[in-house]
């Protein structure tokens, strides 16, 4: 499965994909990523001014070798950002947010692949 969800209305996500948060440690990306999607862009298709605003993409695996080479990307992005969330001690709540999600992303993969 394919989605794409415009996410101009929501600011938390925007705000974190703005500042280089990983996208399944964002607010939305988050919900998709428990939904079971692995694969994560975010996007702004111009279709003569009827485009909308930024959409993220997510992606569903189509197989297992699949799931499992998503969730090492996400694992990997998402150690260097809490490297660099460590780093900077950022205050800012939707980053602590992201930092929070971050931890839980990892501690329901980490076993299996990071």
């Amino acid at each position: 499965g394919r989605i794409f969800i415009e996410y101009l209305k929501d600011y938390e996500t925007w705000k974190q994909l703005e500042v280089g948060v990983p996208p399944p440690a964002t607010r939305l990306g988050f919900k998709l990523f428990k939904l079971g999607y692995t694969w994560f862009k975010d996007w702004y298709f111009p279709e003569g001014f009827m485009e909308g605003g930024q959409k993220l993409q997510a992606e569903k695996p189509l197989d297992d070798k699949a799931k499992k080479r998503h969730l090492k990307k996400i694992c990997l992005d998402i150690r260097k950002f809490l490297d660099v969330v460590r780093r900077e001690e950022s205050r800012e709540w939707y980053m602590i947010k992201a930092a929070e999600r971050a931890r839980k992303i990892l501690k329901l993969i980490e076993k299996d692949l990071c």
